[in-house]
């Protein structure tokens, strides 16, 4: 199930607090369990946090079991497209874009950013 999914640093950081529903909170469980496709710029997010020494491990974790996507011409493309399109920030039309040319479904909290990019494959984490 993991490798058909995005996750974006909203989605790991409130699955991270216990933030998310039950039903998300699950939904998150399995898809880590296959380790899914993470982008740079998420990884670049999640490792910059400062946290506590466990918190630092569990996201090591997370990044050495997910399959990171680096930038590649195709996605810098299509963020260009994306940021003229639906006004998102540049890291935000990264991830969307990289969810795109990857035909990944993108799991987020941030709605109010990525509903409004076109052929996005998007699932909340807000239910």
């Amino acid at each position: 199930m993991g490798a058909r999914y995005l996750i974006d640093t909203s989605g790991y950081s409130r699955y991270l607090d216990d933030r998310l529903s039950v039903e998300s909170s699950e939904f998150m469980d399995s898809v880590l369990e296959d380790a899914p496709a993470m982008c740079f710029v998420v990884k670049i997010e999640l490792r910059s946090f400062q946290g506590d020494v466990d918190r630092e491990h569990t996201i090591a974790d997370l990044v050495n079991s997910s399959r990171i996507i680096e930038l590649t011409d195709d996605v810098i493309e299509k963020t260009i497209e994306l940021r003229k399109k639906a006004k998102i920030k540049l890291p935000d039309a990264i991830i969307a874009a990289t969810a795109i040319i990857h035909n990944l479904t993108l799991l987020s909290t941030n709605d109010s950013d990525f509903l409004k990019v076109p052929k996005l494959k998007y699932k909340s984490l807000n239910t």
